[in-house]
C-alpha cells in the first residue's frame, strides 16, 4: 500500500543513517578540537614576569584572566604600589610547579599570551589567592566564565574590608577621594577629568563618590587614565 509501512524501505533508511553516524563519528575523532574548547591543560612555570603573567618551560607566556596586577616599573618607569610583593606571590604559587590551565573567553589576549584560570595543586586558582591576599584587583571581560568573576569579585570586597595587602595605603590615597565616572558596559573606570571618561554615554555611565565605591562593583581603572596604584612606595 501507498501509505503502509514499508519494512524495507525502513530498514534502508536505518541502515543508512547508521553510516552516517559512523562517518560523522569518525569525521569528530580525526579531526583537531579547535583551541576555544580545548579541556585543561597542565604546564610547568619557568619565569614570572609580574603579578599577573609568567611564561612555562616550553616557551609559552600565560597571563591569568579576569585579573589584573601592579606593574613592574619599565623604561625608567618606577614600579607601581605592591607591584613586587604580587610578583613575589605569584612566584610563590606558580614558580617550578605543574599547573592546570583553564581557557577563559577568548583563550588568548592581544598580545598572544594564552589567557586562563591557573589551578593551582593544593586546589583553587592563582587568581583567587591574589585577588584574596590584596595582591590583584578583578579585572573583568564580557566573555569572562560568569561564576568564576562573581567569586573574584566577592573576594575582592573581602579583601577591601578586611585592609588585606595593597588596600590600606591604596584606598587612603588623596587620589582615592577623587571623583570617578565608571562605563557599564566594560566595567571600566577613571576620573572624570580623564578624557577616556569623557567619552562614557549616558546610558552607561555609572558616578562613583570614591575609589572604594568603583572597586567594590567590580570595576577596573582605564589603563589610559591615572593608575591608582601609581603611588610611592
Amino acid at each position: 500500500m501507498r501509505n503502509g509501512f514499508n519494512s524495507r524501505t525502513f530498514m534502508q533508511k536505518a541502515a543508512m543513517c547508521r553510516l552516517f553516524a559512523f562517518f560523522w563519528l569518525a569525521l569528530c575523532l580525526v579531526l583537531p578540537i579547535p583551541s576555544g574548547a580545548a579541556g585543561p591543560e597542565t604546564v610547568r612555570a619557568r619565569f614570572i614576569i609580574d603579578g599577573d603573567t609568567f611564561t612555562t618551560t616550553d616557551g609559552r607566556t600565560v597571563r591569568l584572566a579576569a585579573i589584573d596586577a601592579p606593574e613592574i616599573g619599565r623604561d625608567g618607569r618606577p614600579d607601581e604600589h605592591y607591584a613586587a610583593q604580587a610578583r613575589e606571590r605569584l612566584r610563590a604559587l606558580v614558580f617550578g610547579k605543574e599547573v592546570e590551565l583553564v581557557s577563559d573567553g577568548s583563550g588568548r589576549d592581544r598580545h598572544g599570551r594564552i589567557l586562563a584560570h591557573v589551578i593551582l595543586p593544593e586546589g583553587g586558582t592563582a587568581q583567587e589567592a591574589l585577588v584574596r591576599e590584596g595582591f590583584a584587583i578583578v579585572y573583568p571581560h564580557d566573555d569572562n566564565d560568569p561564576s568564576r568573576l562573581g567569586l573574584l569579585i566577592a573576594m575582592q570586597r573581602q579583601a577591601i574590608l578586611e585592609g588585606k595587602g595593597m588596600w590600606p595605603r591604596v584606598l587612603v590615597s588623596p587620589f582615592a577621594e577623587m571623583s570617578f565616572l565608571g562605563n557599564q558596559a566594560s566595567k571600566r573606570f577613571g576620573p572624570v577629568d580623564c578624557v577616556v571618561t569623557r567619552r562614557i554615554s549616558g546610558g552607561r555611565r555609572v558616578d562613583f563618590p570614591g575609589l572604594r565605591e568603583a572597586f567594590w562593583e567590580g570595576f577596573a581603572p582605564y589603563r589610559e587614565c591615572r593608575s591608582p596604584f601609581a603611588l610611592q612606595n
